[in-house]
């Protein structure tokens, strides 16, 4: 992608996450108020990977100081997003470590944090709510059972890469994810980026399997084959009017999660001014 071309794409993607502000100074992607705490994160988020920030960060932090004071960050996703986007802003403050208390509180006895015994449909992995409270903590610097922690992960990716195909991506995300942020290494990582590889060749059809794949290789040390056929389906993602869609398909609708996609895997495969960078 040509320097004048990305920039380009960076001012319209940025247009796009700003067209999402609602009234309370929140992001939602269908653009009605109230705002959402997942899809502020991920504005946030985007945004920092195309080098700038909101336009009234001011605005973000007050957004998640109400929902701190009326104790509406109660999961560990809520609680995520809310200490996430406040160190992205340079804005997270010594009070929210009472945050840190009350997820190490949801820790289980096995190591992770409310495991569900059965995935529901919506659901992409055992390990999300393990890997939202294993970054919270980590960003307020709580203690918590790290060791049990790290070995209830490393059980479940053994599981995930038997189990094999797509629908374990995000498990496989996730799991290498937070073992990163423990410091822990990745067992059978060569097996692992021989599998991921191997999906490569398959070309997967949504663009968050793609994002769970790049990032979980730049994680282990690798680049995917054939960059520039990623980098070519995750622009036909693009839409019209702006924002990214998790498929190329003309019914496709965007949403800040799959623009924030988008931005993560482009910014990694370097077809963004910057190089690659984690997030």
């Amino acid at each position: 992608m040509a320097l004048t071309e990305a920039r380009e794409l960076i001012n319209r993607t940025a247009a796009y996450i700003e067209s999402c502000r609602v009234e309370g100074d929140g992001y939602y992607f269908a653009r009605i108020p109230p705002g959402s705490p997942h899809d502020t994160f991920y504005a946030v988020a985007t945004l920092r990977l195309l080098d700038t920030a909101p336009r009234d960060p001011e605005g973000v932090a007050v957004f998640f100081q109400e929902l701190f004071d009326r104790g509406a960050l109660a999961t560990p996703p809520a609680i995520y997003y809310a200490v996430e986007t406040l160190a992205l802003l340079g804005k997270l403050t010594p009070a929210w470590q009472r945050l840190g208390e009350k997820l190490r509180s949801l820790q289980e006895p096995a190591g992770g944090f409310w495991v569900p015994q059965t995935l529901w449909v919506e659901a992409a992995s055992r390990l999300e709510n393990t890997l939202y409270a294993v970054g919270a903590l980590t960003r307020l610097g709580t203690p918590f059972a790290a060791a049990a922690c790290a070995s209830f992960v490393t059980r479940e990716l053994s599981a995930a890469l038997t189990k094999g195909g797509l629908p374990s991506l995000a498990t496989i995300h996730d799991a290498v994810a937070i073992l990163a942020l423990l410091g822990q290494p990745v067992p059978d990582s060569a097996a692992l980026h021989a599998y991921l590889h191997d999906l490569c060749r398959q070309e997967p059809g949504f663009l968050e399997y793609w994002y769970y794949i790049v990032v979980t290789l730049q994680r282990l040390g690798h680049r995917p084959p054939n960059p520039e056929r990623i980098t070519a389906f995750v622009m036909a993602c693009e839409r019209a009017r702006g924002g990214f869609a998790r498929s190329p398909s003309p019914c496709a609708i965007p949403t800040i999660r799959d623009t924030f996609h988008a931005a993560a895997v482009l910014r990694n495969l370097d077809a963004l001014p910057g190089g690659a960078r984690k997030l």
